[in-house]
């Protein structure tokens, strides 16, 4: 549960403002107010007042604790432009002069992980049965690192018209890592792998592609390469690749699985 401040139709301009906002996004409310604090940007003298009203509110009316708060959501949307005034030029001609505003939406919650609280509980996916296993969990307990793989964990969606805050997954990251690599890399590895697990994982009944270890090698090298092009390449290109840019670390893979390059986003 979410505890939301907003503020609307404050004096600065969205692209301003969402500068100041990325660097808090998914920090802890202690951590974003320091950061806030030292940032030579108006913008974020009136972010840090939005933070510092959320978090009031999580503290007092939904009675959370104020020392384990972590920013969970953090929006600016475009408000509308008000010209102030025209200034004068040449030739009977007049420049306007538009001051953007913008609306900022902050939300904060407990952060359980982080806080300490032992015993987080997840469900458990199986890339055997590729699915979700039905009443089973896995438990957290008090981690120095949790790591979180996935790939679609950058993506993100169409923003409602009304308005209403839409929580990503990304969002409750402190940092991110994109394992990149060539095409036509990922396409070799793909069906190099696949026509391994012929001999192992796809032999056992349960497994969902048990089915592709009976037929021939022929027939399953089409089955591999029919898959990567229809269903994997399609996800690559339409909702893994395009997230790359949101990704606070970038490494790409060469031919041997060696990182050849490192792109790393000013912290």
């Amino acid at each position: 549960m979410q505890a939301i401040a907003k503020a609307r139709y404050v004096r600065s301009s969205p692209r301003k403002a969402r500068l100041v906002i990325d660097a808090i996004r998914g920090k802890e409310v202690k951590e974003a107010l320091a950061i806030l604090k030292f940032t030579p940007n108006y913008a974020a003298r009136l972010i840090e007042k939005v933070v510092q009203s959320a978090a009031a509110n999580a503290e007092n009316n939904m009675h959370m604790d104020g020392d384990n708060l972590k920013i969970a959501l953090a929006m600016v949307d475009g408000g509308p432009n008000v010209m102030k005034r025209v200034r004068h030029a040449p030739m009977g001609r007049g420049y306007r002069i538009v001051k953007r505003m913008s609306h900022i939406t902050i939300g904060v919650e407990e952060a359980e992980i982080k806080a300490g609280k032992g015993k987080v509980t997840a469900p458990v996916y199986s890339h055997l049965v590729y699915d979700v296993v039905p009443g089973e969990t896995v438990t957290i307990d008090q981690p120095d690192i949790l790591i979180l793989e996935g790939l679609n964990v950058l993506q993100t969606t169409k923003m409602p018209r009304d308005g209403n805050a839409v929580p990503f997954v990304s969002d409750f990251f402190d940092f991110s890592i994109y394992l990149d690599a060539d095409e036509d890399q990922l396409a070799q590895w793909y069906i190099e792998r696949f026509m391994r697990l012929r001999q192992t994982a796809f032999m056992k009944p349960e497994s969902y592609f048990h089915r592709y270890a009976s037929i021939s090698e022929a027939d399953a090298l089409a089955v591999a390469q029919d898959l990567w092009t229809n269903i994997n390449l399609v996800n690559l290109k339409e909702t893994i690749f395009p997230t790359r840019p949101r990704a606070d670390l970038i490494l790409k893979k060469g031919a041997r699985h060696r990182i050849e390059t490192v792109h790393l986003r000013n912290l």
